[in-house]
């Protein structure tokens, strides 16, 4: 299994190629102008991603990004415990829709 890190910039995680992009949002998420902030902020907003730990949003396809799709995980107040939750659900999510190149990123602002 090969890793690479790399900086994460929200205006350019549109651009982003993979097979599964996994976007964990912590409780102190602000919303901003690019493209997945405002994703966010409509899932969180509209009651369809639950700020709960461990809740996710798997979007298909979604419009704009290259990514095939996009898992948004709520992880409460990022604390050890709510962060194991949230990668447990992602995990079956990201097992099932067999993604090889998968992008992780911590969304906090």
């Amino acid at each position: 299994m090969n890793f690479e890190l790399k900086l994460f910039i929200p205006t350019a995680a549109t651009q982003e190629k993979c097979d599964a992009s996994v976007v964990f949002v912590t409780n102190s998420f602000k919303a901003g102008m690019d493209a997945l902030s405002v994703l966010v902020a409509k899932a969180l907003k509209s009651g369809d991603l639950l700020t709960k730990a461990g809740q996710i949003l798997d979007i298909y396809r979604p419009p704009v990004f290259l990514t095939t799709r996009v898992v948004l995980v709520h992880i409460g107040d990022g604390t050890t415990a709510d962060i194991r939750k949230g990668v447990a659900v992602v995990y079956s999510v990201v097992k099932a829709a067999r993604a090889r190149h998968l992008v992780i990123s911590l969304f906090q602002q």
